[in-house]
């Protein structure tokens, strides 16, 4: 995924807490106009989607395109199978960091 808005991104797989420390020595790239691009679980994308938009209805595609900042990650740090989120979303907030969230193919986007 790019955008002219993004920079190109690292792409990491989300491995729970490890990725967590490998977010954490990447931070100081953010800072030089690189993203981090955290790949989420796939089959996450319902249950994500589910958390961020409660009021769809059962015939909305279901897609998802959000942008802002560490309230993101606060809606959806407690879904199973990302533990640790709580951990990267304490980053964004210290380095205030944008965020952008998509899915299909689960993705948080991390850059400044």
């Amino acid at each position: 995924m790019q955008d002219k808005s993004i920079p190109a991104a690292t792409q990491l797989l989300w491995q729970g807490r490890q990725t967590v420390e490998e977010v954490r020595g990447l931070v100081a790239s953010l800072k030089e106009s690189v993203a981090v691009e955290l790949q989420l679980p796939p089959d996450l994308h319902h249950t994500l989607y589910a958390r961020l938009y409660p009021q769809a209805t059962g015939e909305a595609v279901e897609e998802v395109a959000l942008e802002g900042g560490a309230e993101l990650l606060r809606r959806i740090e407690d879904l199973p199978g990302i533990d640790g989120l709580a951990a990267v979303r304490e980053l964004v907030e210290q380095e205030g960091l944008k965020v952008r969230i998509v899915s299909p193919g689960p993705t948080i986007i991390l850059y400044s």
